[in-house]
C-alpha cells in the first residue's frame, strides 16, 4: 500500500460493570478504495492491534456493511 489516506476507524475501550471490550464506533473506507482489499486489511489491523472482545454494529439498511463484516469476521 501507499501512504494515501483511504478512510478511518474510531475505536473505544469500554468498561461496563466487570466487562471490558473494544467498540468499533465508526469504520469508513472512501468509495474509490472499496472492493480493493483495503477495508479488509484495515479492519484486520485494527482488530489485531487491540486484544480482547469486540463489538460493532451496522445499520439495518446497510447490507454491504453487513456482508463486509460477516466476511472479515469469518476470516479472523
Amino acid at each position: 500500500m501507499n501512504d494515501k489516506i483511504a478512510g478511518f476507524a474510531l475505536t473505544k475501550k469500554v468498561t461496563e460493570y466487570d466487562r471490558h471490550y473494544n467498540l468499533l464506533a465508526h469504520f469508513f473506507i472512501m468509495r474509490k478504495y472499496r472492493r480493493s482489499g483495503v477495508g479488509k486489511q484495515a479492519a484486520t489491523l485494527v482488530i489485531q492491534k487491540h486484544s480482547g472482545e469486540w463489538e460493532l454494529y451496522q445499520l439495518e439498511r446497510n447490507v454491504p456493511a453487513q456482508q463486509f463484516w460477516t466476511h472479515v469476521i469469518g476470516e479472523l
